[in-house]
Order: structure tokens, then C-alpha cells, then sequence
């Protein structure tokens, strides 16, 4: 297919039809094609258009919400995120940009970026634009395109990243991954809550989507532009860890029938895969033995630090594990002993990522 600058003027040859009556199209930049005029074909020999008759409808439409651009998938093996008001911090995910080295060095008070080869930094997001962000070193930098092997510094430290020096040589990277700034990807995120991309919710993988602000719409609305997997090798993300047993090792020391520990663990509610119970709620304390499985009897789980921060400010230091341990003995010259250097905590759960619910027809 030839494509006009804007996407319009395009000549698509199609070698046969069949039953085929959609035209589906990928990588399209803008939101949506409104079209009005019904479709031609090439008369090879006149080589002039001869329309056929057949209406096109009005306008494009997106096939899934998966695919309407502003969505990426993070992989995140069994990250217990199953609620819909779960929040996701994700961090170090790295740019998919070549990169230019710097021809000078960078210091605390530099203003501006000497580079070999700045004319990539004249875009940002797939648009002229004065301002953008790039990376060197671990430091993210707002810029100012100033052609010719100079872009200028507005800000440094973006984002709280660590304002340094940087050597020449040193690679500066267009903070981009797909065509969208960065900025929208490393950051927190709440999970989609709609029926759509809800539902497309697996117990490994989170789908997760941008804000386009402020191209939210028409002919420059805002889009990764291919699909890739990505992210690098530093990438981060937080998660939870749902369980229904868990064994607390502690070396833990009582002597005689003078000498007792009594443990209890206060936990919060999890919300299964595939499930309806809610996240985030008090369990309350329950006893519990050490160095031996216990198990619970619905999912429990240990909560991110956003997820804390967030949903848990009536429990104590904001903690969704607490493990409680009362020493206690009859003996004045006698006591048990814990040694904290050796604690650990061992959580399990059964990973069911579709129940039998047809036990007449599923095969299973």
C-alpha cells in the first residue's frame, strides 16, 4: 500500500477478495478515519479510478481496546494484583531509542547537551516540539532542541532521578519506548477497571494504560507506534503475594514447660484469580505455630508498598503482615529467646488460572 504524508491519497492492491467485507488496519497514527466516499478500483488500462458503488462506512473503529494504542502489557509471573483498585509502580523500564554519544562533558551546572548527532531530539512522541526528555547515565533531562549537535537543558533531575556528571562518550537516549515518553510508563499506575481490559486481566500478565493527556484525541492523538516486548534488563515493578499457607521460620528458642512463645499473624484479605472478595481488609490477628506450615481459610496477602501506603493507614505502621510473638515464663531467671537475624516467611498459594465450572462437558 502507498500512504499519503497524512494518511490520506492510499492505493491498496488487493489480489482477491473471497468472503473478506472488513478491512482491518494496524499501526494507524490518530485516533479514527472518517471517510465519506464510496470505494474505487484502478482501471489498469485508463488508469483512471471507477468507483464500484459500495459505501464505506463513516468512520474507522477500534477492534479491541487491547489494540486502540494506549495500552501495554506488563509481565509480572503471579503478581496478585486481582482487585480492581490495585496500584502499580513501575520503575527503570529503559528507552528503545539508538541513543548519541556526548562529544563533551556534563556537569552539575552544564546548560546544554554537546552531542554527535541531535537531530532525532527535534521529535518527541512523534511531533515537532521544542521540549522533551532524554536519559544519560541515570539521570533524566529536560530538553530543548537546539539543532546542530546542541540541545539545551531546561531541567535536571526529573522524575527524582540523581543529578550527575557525565563523561564524553557517554550516551544520551530520546527517553522514549515505542514512541511514547517514558514518563507516562515509569511511574504508578491504577490497573483498568472496565469490563474490557478488566476482564483481559491473567494471573501472570496486567494490562496497563497510558494517559495520552494532552493528545487524547483527532488526528494527533497519541500512540505507541509497534508492538514489542521491551523494558530492559533493570526494569522493576511492584506486586503482591496472595497465599493461603504460610511458614514463619524464626529461630525461636522456649525451654522446659517454664518458658512459652505465643505467635499470632494479623494479615489482610486478597482477592483470588477469578474471584470476587475484596482486597485491602483487616483479617485481624490469628494464631499461628512456628516453623511449620499454617493455612488460612480464604487468600491473604502481603501488599506493595503503594498498595500500603494507599489503602492501609488504620493498621499499624501501615504493614499488611505483622507476625506477633509474646514472650512469656514462670521462671525469673529464665527466658525464651528469638534470634531476629534468622526470620523468614514462606507464602503458598494454588494457582488456578480458569476453574472447572462445566464439570459435565470440560474435558479437564
Amino acid at each position: 500500500a502507498d500512504v499519503g504524508a497524512a494518511g490520506g491519497d492510499s492505493i491498496l492492491t488487493i489480489d482477491a477478495i473471497g468472503d473478506t467485507d472488513t478491512l482491518f488496519l494496524t499501526n494507524v497514527q490518530g485516533e479514527k478515519m472518517v471517510l465519506t466516499e464510496s470505494i474505487k478500483v484502478l482501471d489498469t488500462v485508463t488508469e483512471t479510478l471507477r468507483s464500484t458503488g459500495v459505501n464505506i462506512t463513516e468512520e474507522s473503529e477500534v477492534l479491541d481496546p487491547m489494540y486502540d494504542g494506549s495500552v501495554f502489557i506488563a509481565n509480572i509471573p503471579s503478581h496478585g494484583m486481582e482487585a480492581d483498585n490495585n496500584l502499580l509502580s513501575i520503575s527503570n523500564i529503559a528507552p528503545d531509542t539508538i541513543g548519541s554519544p556526548l562529544t563533551a562533558r556534563v556537569n552539575i551546572s552544564s546548560n546544554s547537551l554537546q552531542i554527535q548527532d541531535s537531530s532525532s531530539f527535534s521529535t518527541f512522541e512523534g511531533i515537532t516540539t521544542s521540549i522533551g526528555y532524554a536519559l544519560v547515565g541515570g539521570e533524566i533531562i529536560e530538553y530543548s532542541n537546539s539543532g546542530s549537535g546542541t540541545i539545551g537543558i531546561t531541567s535536571r533531575g526529573v522524575d527524582n532521578s540523581i543529578i550527575s556528571t557525565h563523561d564524553a562518550g557517554e550516551r544520551v537516549f530520546k527517553y522514549e519506548l515505542s514512541g511514547v515518553s517514558l514518563r507516562r510508563i515509569n511511574r504508578e499506575h491504577l490497573i483498568p477497571n472496565d469490563s474490557l481490559l478488566g476482564n483481559t486481566r491473567e494471573i501472570d500478565n496486567l494490562p496497563i494504560q497510558i494517559s495520552r493527556s494532552p493528545r487524547v484525541s483527532g488526528r494527533d492523538q497519541l500512540s505507541f507506534n509497534q508492538e514489542q516486548t521491551a523494558g530492559g534488563a533493570f526494569g522493576r515493578s511492584s506486586q503482591n503475594y496472595q497465599y493461603t499457607r504460610i511458614l514463619p521460620n524464626l529461630a525461636a528458642f522456649s525451654f522446659g514447660d517454664s518458658t512459652n512463645i505465643r505467635s499470632v499473624a494479623r494479615t489482610i484479605s486478597g482477592t483470588s484469580a477469578g474471584g470476587s472478595e475484596v482486597s485491602f481488609l483487616d483479617q485481624g490477628s490469628t494464631p499461628v505455630n512456628l516453623n511449620t506450615w499454617n493455612t488460612f481459610p480464604n487468600v491473604r496477602m502481603v501488599a506493595s508498598q503503594a498498595n500500603e501506603a494507599e489503602y492501609l493507614q488504620d493498621l499499624p505502621r501501615q504493614k499488611s503482615f505483622t507476625l506477633g510473638l509474646t514472650l512469656s515464663s514462670t521462671d525469673p531467671n529464665l527466658s525464651p529467646v528469638v534470634d531476629l537475624q534468622q526470620v523468614s516467611l514462606i507464602t503458598a498459594r494454588n494457582s488456578l488460572n480458569k476453574p472447572i465450572t462445566d464439570y459435565a462437558d470440560d474435558p479437564r
